[in-house]
């Protein structure tokens, strides 16, 4: 475990290595809970504690089974073809995807993992949340050109096939009761913003959308949220330019909206944006649980 620990603390290496060297934890958590079991300890001198931990081992055994060793055979995935490859700016890649068969059960902001058959990108599976949820199933995904493989998204054909699972995730406004939300956007992080908003049609939601990005250059979506929020008053769209207007924080929030108890709040956007911001918010009283994040920090 600590070999696995120092891989993912320590040393740089790629992403699907990484992710390959991490299904060897299941053997790791088998091994020390046979020890935990014979060795001298409360485990064995207390049932109660003995069958609790049972439960909990088999548990997760259960769950090793079902994701890791049998996952080809018994995780959902569904068949989708490329049917559209759009540059929006230099380093964002717009990618839409038709489902070959029956589409799979999505919510506007949750996320997928995807893995695609192409001549020029690796067969890796990565997480990214879905930008547009279309009527007849298809689903599209923008992906900011960050690291090796998502620079190679961008050479993707038509015509090739993507094997999604999923949509995973709570990070959907209609899971809440709370009509009055708050949603804070940092750079890429507008994506899973971008399909809620695209179907937000119940006239009880009153929703602030704050874009967060250092230039107005940056704020690659903002024409297509300026257009939704014209046909629906009830969703303000509020841009945030670092660079000329300073950091974005909870205060400058709670001048617009007012009472921040009264809202929920999503975040998503970059690791430290949405950890300060988290704070900023228990200072002024938003309750923790009020605080929905989406965080892909890999």
């Amino acid at each position: 475990m600590i070999a696995l620990l120092i891989l993912t603390f320590f040393v740089t290496i790629p992403y699907h290595i990484w992710r390959f060297t991490h299904k060897f934890l299941g053997a790791v958590f088998l091994i020390g809970s046979i020890h935990g079991f014979y060795v001298a300890s409360d485990i064995q001198r207390f049932p109660p504690l003995q069958y609790y931990m049972l439960f909990i081992v088999g548990l997760g055994t259960l769950a090793y089974c079902y994701r890791t060793l049998f996952g080809r055979f018994l995780v959902r995935r569904t068949k989708y073809t490329v049917t559209g490859v759009q540059l929006v700016k230099q380093n964002v890649t717009h990618i839409t995807l038709k489902p070959i068969n029956k589409p799979m059960k999505v919510l506007p902001g949750q996320f997928i993992f995807i893995y695609f058959h192409s001549l020029s990108v690796s067969k890796e599976t990565h997480p990214f949340s879905i930008s547009t949820v279309y009527a007849d199933g298809s689903i599209s995904i923008s992906v900011k050109s960050e690291g090796d493989y998502t620079k190679t998204l961008r050479n993707l054909q038509v015509g090739e096939i993507g094997v999604i699972e999923g949509g995973y995730g709570r990070f959907t406004h209609s899971l809440y009761k709370n009509v009055n939300q708050v949603w804070i956007a940092g750079g890429i992080g507008i994506v899973p913003f971008l399909s809620m908003a695209q179907t937000l049609t119940d006239p009880t939601y009153h929703i602030y959308l704050y874009y967060s990005v250092r230039t107005e250059d940056e704020a690659v979506y903002l024409e297509n949220l300026q257009q939704l929020s014209q046909r629906n008053p009830n969703l303000q769209i509020i841009p945030a330019y670092s660079k000329t207007m300073g950091r974005l924080t909870a205060e400058t929030i709670a001048k617009t909206v007012g009472d921040m108890t009264q809202f929920d709040f999503f975040l998503c956007g970059p690791p430290p944006m949405m950890k300060s911001m988290r704070k900023q918010l228990h200072k002024l009283s938003v309750k923790d649980h009020k605080i929905h994040s989406e965080e892909f920090s890999l």
